[in-house]
């Protein structure tokens, strides 16, 4: 197969354009939704780096083994986030559109994973009995982040 002229280039450019397209396909749009919410609702008042930091713990969590496999049944899981029982809403719009974009940053691979593989975090302003057995990876913000010490 011979290509002239722009013909390479056009090809190149379809090649990397279904790249792209099957990035941002790696988690079904629940999933997505699921890591965009999480976000908004753990860290809509943090940086980026905050709110990557928390989808980040979601998605250790999920391949971890020891937890749900995917970002919705980690969310779901009993116990761990008070606010998927209590209020899902969202009110601040702009501040969720922040999160969803994120959230397919993070999937697409733009951030690499600074939490240390943390699979736990929490507010600087409570201090969780559980912190006694994890190792702290990290602040980011106004959250502490941890895994469990081996």
């Amino acid at each position: 197969m011979q290509l002239g002229g722009g013909g390479l280039v056009k090809l190149l450019v379809l090649c990397f354009s279904l790249l792209i397209s099957s990035l941002t396909q790696a988690l079904p749009q629940k999933e997505m939704d699921c890591l965009s919410l999480v976000g908004y609702k753990e860290a809509r008042g943090e940086s980026d780096k905050g709110m990557v930091a928390v989808m980040q713990v979601v998605l250790n969590r999920a391949k971890s083994g020891k937890f749900p496999s995917t970002p919705c049944e980690v969310i779901r899981q009993r116990g761990q986030f008070q606010w998927h029982a209590k209020d899902r809403s969202v009110r601040d719009k702009e501040a969720y559109v922040r999160a969803k974009k994120i959230a397919k940053e993070v999937i697409q691979g733009k951030y690499k994973d600074f939490t240390g593989n943390a699979t736990y975090f929490h507010a600087n302003s409570v201090k969780p009995s559980w912190t006694k057995k994890m190792n702290c990876t990290i602040k980011i913000g106004n959250h502490l982040y941890y895994k469990p010490i081996k």
